[in-house]
């Protein structure tokens, strides 16, 4: 359970807030300045999507396999 959750929320966080951070690097809305280095938040944002997305692809395959074992292999 704790899996999913630290998946998803890699994911979704990531996800709203990535194009948040464009916004902010490339319109440069009224002279506001990003709280963080846009490069960089770009980077680590793609990152933390990789792995809430890698970390779901682990944990399907997981429950798949344990789904599909035959009752005597148990």
């Amino acid at each position: 359970m704790v899996g999913w959750v630290g998946s998803g929320s890699l994911f979704a966080w990531s996800a709203w807030k990535l194009p948040v951070t464009l916004y902010m690097a490339l319109a440069d809305p009224g002279g506001v300045r990003p709280p963080e280095h846009p490069v960089a938040a770009v980077l680590l944002q793609l990152a933390a999507i990789a792995a809430g997305a890698a970390m779901l692809r682990t944990l399907v395959r997981i429950r798949t396999r344990t789904r599909t074992r035959s009752p005597a292999s148990r």
